[in-house]
């Protein structure tokens, strides 16, 4: 196998962590999207708390994940 055999099977084998990335943060996005539209419905009371701290919690488990697959960035770093 030369370099160039070794370097595309590489390829093939291992995800594209850009792409990846790139898909954590529109997940991230989308869940903004949906504690905004809380927000703007005047959702309020345990149902309006359900909504914000859920999403806090699932961007910040998208954000650990990002920081699992690139290792060398800190603080979630893009």
């Amino acid at each position: 196998m030369n370099t160039s055999d070794a370097t595309r099977a590489n390829r093939e084998a291992l995800p594209d962590i850009g792409e990846a990335v790139d898909l954590l943060e529109r997940a991230w996005s989308q869940i903004e999207l949906i504690n905004m539209a809380a927000e703007s419905g005047n959702v309020t009371g345990e149902a309006g708390n359900a909504i914000a701290w859920g999403c806090i919690a699932v961007q910040e488990l998208l954000d650990r994940v990002k920081d699992a697959i690139r290792p060398g960035q800190e603080g979630g770093a893009a």
